[in-house]
């Protein structure tokens, strides 16, 4: 019983941290203990553009899982440096996309999995919270047709940067395959930084 207490406290932290709601709680920082955090070698891995920052390295998961690999640990701090030090980024989406194995309910909840890990990812390496959500498309928004390796992929999209929407915002996110299955992500919250 005295694991389910410490179970329930752990998940009322982390939710009092996500809401910014002051919980008191400590919230841990995981810094991958190989990343040097040097611009330059972040440069390699990420690279910013007017609505989305690239990476250029793919986040790998286990398979049929939502755990980022370690191998991803460097894409997941370079994209979290770049967030951290460019405070004009205002509100980014984190877009999960899978192929098309497997059906489409179970790829909608595995790419909504996934880009929550990458977001609680970021979380713990400093970006607040309110600066980011996490959207599964499942396997609606194709870049490559008939190219598994391409289409699972995750996506960070620049929604709000010095406080004006982006044309990705302006689009309404995701695809209109992803938007005719009713996959529509909420607006930007008035939470969210403006400047």
């Amino acid at each position: 019983m005295q694991y389910l207490g410490w179970l329930k406290f752990g998940l009322v932290c982390a939710l009092g941290a996500l809401m910014l709601a002051g919980s008191g709680c400590e919230v841990r920082r995981h810094r991958n203990p190989h990343h040097s955090g040097s611009s330059q070698s972040n440069r390699r891995v990420v690279s910013l553009e007017e609505d989305e920052i690239k990476i250029h390295q793919v986040i790998a998961f286990d398979n049929n899982s939502a755990d980022i690999l370690p191998s991803s640990h460097d894409v997941i701090d370079a994209v979290a440096d770049l967030l951290n030090e460019r405070q004009d980024i205002n509100y980014i989406e984190i877009a999960g996309h899978a192929s098309r194995s497997g059906d489409a309910y179970y790829n909608r909840a595995l790419t909504q999995n996934r880009a929550n890990a990458v977001m609680n990812a970021l979380f713990e390496r400093g970006v607040q919270a309110n600066r980011m959500r996490a959207v599964g498309y499942g396997f609606y928004c194709e870049i490559a047709a008939g190219n598994d390796e391409a289409n699972r992929r995750v996506e960070f999209k620049i929604l709000r940067r010095d406080g004006k929407r982006t044309a990705y915002t302006h689009k309404g996110g995701g695809c209109d395959a992803a938007a005719s299955k009713g996959i529509k992500p909420q607006p930007i919250p008035d939470t969210a930084p403006r400047q």
